[in-house]
């Protein structure tokens, strides 16, 4: 895409030959795009009809000058986005960012807290910890597993001869009748 144009004329002395100074760089007062002064890709035009020696740089997307000599910032140069977010151009001047799960947010800078939103996959019998970024599941008391899937563990009764199950932590025990 070609974002931007910029006449210069060219300066020759009185004999035709190119003056020292920075207005143009121009080699052939006959046509002042040969060479192509336009830099970075830029597209040198001309008006041959003019006897001036003017000359236009368009310049390729992200430069800009009057020979396409600035390279422009681009918005996601800096890294906007954070926490592992992708940053996208929108257009020259503006980006969104693709935020990593357990992210929101313009910059992905807010922790999305899927405990209390409820996006999580933690067992009705685990507690939901929430973490930047994630989450963790735990077993509850007398439950045992890995957080998403918790049993009961006195179920099955484990104890024998007819034992009381005593639920503790993630594990039982028996008290004997």
């Amino acid at each position: 895409m070609l974002v931007q144009i910029q006449t210069v004329a060219a300066a020759n002395d009185k004999d035709g030959n190119k003056k020292d100074d920075d207005s143009a760089d121009i080699p052939n007062a006959d046509n002042p795009c040969d060479p192509n002064p336009c830099l970075n890709e830029g597209l040198c035009s001309s008006d041959e009809a003019q006897t001036d020696n003017t000359y236009k740089c368009s310049c390729a997307e992200g430069w800009s000058g009057s020979t396409c000599e600035t390279e422009e910032a681009s918005p996601c140069s800096s890294d906007p986005c954070q926490n592992g977010g992708t940053c996208s151009e929108t257009d020259a001047t503006s980006f969104s960012c693709q935020c990593a799960d357990g992210y929101s947010g313009d910059t992905c800078a807010e922790n999305v807290d899927e405990c209390v939103l409820g996006i999580h996959d933690c067992d009705q019998n685990a507690n939901c910890e929430d973490l930047p970024g994630s989450f963790n599941c735990t077993c509850k008391k007398g439950y045992t597993g890995n957080g998403t899937t918790c049993e009961y563990v006195c179920d099955p009764n484990p104890c024998l001869n007819n034992g009381v199950c005593s639920p503790q932590q993630d594990y039982a025990t028996c008290l004997c009748v």
